[in-house]
C-alpha cells in the first residue's frame, strides 16, 4: 500500500537501453530492469520517439507488478547534452541579482541562445569574498523528450538530473568512509565510460561541479557477440583526456584525488589495464569495486549505478532540493553536496 512513499526510481535512457532501479529508504534495492531498445527510438541521447519508448517502460514496470501509484522519480538526462559553465561573483550579491547576472555570463561560453534551451542555475561553494554559481542547459526538445516518454502514472518525476551528479551520489551514498576519506577537500572525478560517449566531470568535494567534457565515438565501436568492444584508439583518447584534465587542475594548484570509472563499458581489460599503466600519473577506481551494495555484483554497479544514485534523490526530493533540476528551470538552487 505505501511502496510509493518508501520507494524511489531512477530511469536511465541512453541511445541503447532503458535502466531503471528502485531503491527503498533503507538503501536497499528493490528492483533492477535493464531493456534494450530498437534502434531508432533514441537518436544521439535524443528521445525520438517517446510513445513507443512509453509502451515499452509500461509493460517493463507491469512486469515488477507494482500498483499504478506514482513512484517518485528521478529521470537522467544524458551528459552529452547538456551545456555547462561556472561563473566567480562577489558573495555581497543577492541570491537573485547573483543568479541574474551568472546567467548574463554563462551565455558568453555556451553556444546556443538561451531562449532555445532549458537552463538552471545553482549555488556552489562560498568563499570569503566570492560565490560559484553553476549553469546548466539542455536543449528543451531533449528533455520534453525525456518527459513525454516516461509520462506514465507509475511515475512522479521529482528531479531530471545529469548522470555525473547520480554517479557522484551513489559513491557518497554507499561508499565506505575509508574511499571518502581519500578525497578529503581534494577534487573528485568522474568518469562515465558508455557504449556512445565518454564524459569526465570534475566535482568539488561538496559536491559542486567545475569541469565537464564529453567525448564521441560511436561510430568506431565495435560489437563482438553483441557486446560492444572500445577500439584501443577510443581508449587512449579517454586515458589521454583523464590525463589532460589532471593537468589542468595541477596547473591550478588543484589535486583531483582520484577517478571514479563508472558505466558499463569502464570495466573492460583493455580501459582498465590502459588505467593501471598510467597509475603514476593518476589514481583511476573502478565504481563497482568501491561502493558497497549487497547482492549486486560489479558489473550490477556499472550498468545500473546511474539510475541507483537517480533513484536514491527520489527518496529524498526535500533533501536534494537545491541541486540542479531540469525539472525547475525557472528555479535556482544550491547544488553543494550530492
Amino acid at each position: 500500500m505505501f511502496q510509493n512513499f518508501f520507494s524511489g526510481i531512477g530511469i536511465d535512457v541512453s541511445n541503447h537501453h532503458v535502466r531503471l532501479a528502485r531503491v527503498s529508504v533503507f538503501n536497499k534495492i528493490h528492483g533492477l530492469k535493464e531493456i534494450i531498445l530498437p534502434v531508432g527510438l533514441v537518436e544521439d541521447e535524443k528521445v525520438a520517439q517517446p510513445n513507443e519508448i512509453k509502451k515499452i517502460i509500461e509493460q517493463a514496470m507491469n512486469e515488477w507488478n507494482l500498483p499504478k501509484d506514482s513512484f517518485r522519480t528521478t529521470v537522467l538526462v544524458p551528459e552529452s547534452r547538456v551545456f555547462f559553465t561556472n561563473v566567480v561573483l562577489d558573495k555581497k550579491m543577492s541570491n537573485a541579482s547573483a543568479f541574474e547576472a551568472a546567467k548574463n555570463l554563462a551565455q558568453k561560453d555556451i553556444p546556443i541562445p538561451f531562449n532555445q534551451v532549458s537552463l538552471v542555475t545553482s549555488k556552489g561553494e562560498v568563499s570569503d569574498n566570492d560565490q560559484l554559481i553553476n549553469v546548466y542547459t539542455c536543449q528543451k526538445e531533449i528533455i520534453e523528450g525525456l518527459k513525454n516518454a516516461v509520462n506514465l502514472p507509475f511515475f512522479k518525476p521529482v528531479a531530471m538530473e545529469t548522470n555525473s551528479k547520480a554517479l557522484l551520489r551513489l559513491f557518497n551514498q554507499f561508499a565506505p568512509s575509508a574511499g571518502k576519506s581519500k578525497i578529503q577537500k581534494d577534487l573528485i572525478g568522474v568518469v562515465d565510460i558508455g557504449h556512445d560517449w565518454t564524459t569526465v566531470s570534475v566535482y568539488t568535494s561538496f559536491g559542486s561541479l567545475l569541469f565537464s567534457r564529453s567525448l564521441s565515438y560511436g561510430d568506431s565501436v565495435k560489437e563482438n557477440q553483441g557486446i560492444p568492444i572500445l577500439p584501443l584508439k577510443t581508449v587512449e583518447l579517454i586515458v589521454e583526456t583523464i590525463k589532460e584534465v589532471k593537468e589542468f587542475f595541477l596547473g591550478q594548484n588543484k589535486k583531483i584525488a582520484m577517478f571514479l570509472l563508472c558505466g558499463v563499458e569502464a570495466i573492460q581489460k583493455d580501459v582498465l589495464n590502459a588505467c593501471e599503466q598510467e597509475e603514476k600519473s593518476f589514481l583511476t577506481v573502478s565504481v563497482g569495486k568501491l561502493v558497497q551494495i549487497p547482492s549486486l555484483t560489479e558489473a550490477d554497479i556499472h550498468c545500473f549505478g546511474s539510475a541507483i544514485g537517480a533513484a536514491c534523490r527520489s527518496l529524498s526530493p526535500g533533501k536534494y532540493s537545491y541541486q540542479h533540476n531540469f525539472l525547475n528551470c525557472s528555479d535556482s538552487s544550491s547544488d553543494l553536496d550530492a
